[in-house]
């Protein structure tokens, strides 16, 4: 069984993944096609291992999860073997003397109009950079998280849709009771999560469905907060003493 250092947490998080979605269909790649791989790579770069215990978890495809499979072993061999002409052909639209750099590492192309990237020089977990066409050339690319956080970000996002596929009996009044799946960021278990961004997480990603849900809370007669750590499992307070901003924190964090 692989062992996990950077991305422990994301599997755990994935392991958890409603039945309905994730249906526990994670199809690694081989080591042998991971080391395939690197052997692409131009001499003498390696694959950084947060990236190569992505693929040995579930390079091939992760159940129904499309944030996740656009990242695909597939999907990385074809950028290699074809020596990124998709990703220059989108650069020199915008910059005729556009160069890539030996050590760049493609993982996702969306569209024709931007990809995301990290450097093979950066480390064993590596940032995540993300160029826009209309930007400039590749010195316009925008810094992102670490490769692990990336990968917790695309979860969080499709937590949200699940979320929000359950939302239609808001619409008749009757909330949903009990707790929702949903992802939250590394930094929000220190510094909690605002009620608006707690809400997009667990559905109510724009203003008509909040809208919809005030109503039906109007309707039911339940509490905001309360119904929200229902849902969430997190703790409503104050920011802290000399700041009267309301949050939701992580039960443990609540106790403090």
């Amino acid at each position: 069984m692989t062992q996990f250092k950077y991305l422990k947490e994301i599997v755990t998080i994935l392991e958890k993944f409603p039945l309905g979605k994730f249906e526990k269909e994670a199809i690694p790649c081989t080591l042998e096609e991971v080391e395939a791989l690197e052997s692409i790579l131009p001499h003498p770069y390696k694959l950084p291992t947060a990236y190569k215990e992505f693929l040995l978890y579930g390079g091939r495809k992760i159940g129904n999860l499309t944030e996740l499979n656009c990242l695909s072993y597939e999907i990385a061999k074809i950028f290699l073997e074809n020596k990124y002409r998709s990703i220059m052909c989108m650069l020199e639209a915008d910059d005729k003397n556009a160069r890539l750099p030996s050590d760049i590492f493609v993982i996702s192309e969306h569209g024709g109009y931007n990809f995301t990237y990290f450097l093979l020089t950066e480390g064993e977990n590596p940032p995540i950079y993300w160029w826009e066409e209309g930007e400039g050339g590749l010195e316009f690319s925008q810094k992102d998280v670490y490769f692990s956080e990336y990968l917790k970000k695309l979860i969080r996002v499709e937590s949200i849709y699940l979320c929000r596929q359950s939302r239609k009996e808001i619409e008749h009044g009757n909330p949903p009771r009990g707790q929702q799946f949903w992802v939250h960021e590394s930094k929000e278990l220190l510094e909690g999560i605002t009620l608006e961004n707690l809400l997009t997480c667990l559905g109510f990603g724009v203003m008509v469905e909040i809208e919809v849900f005030k109503k039906a809370l109007s309707l039911t007669g339940l509490d905001r907060d309360s119904y929200l750590e229902e849902l969430s499992g997190w703790k409503c307070r104050k920011v802290s003493e000399n700041n009267s901003e309301v949050r939701f924190f992580p039960p443990e964090a609540s106790k403090e």
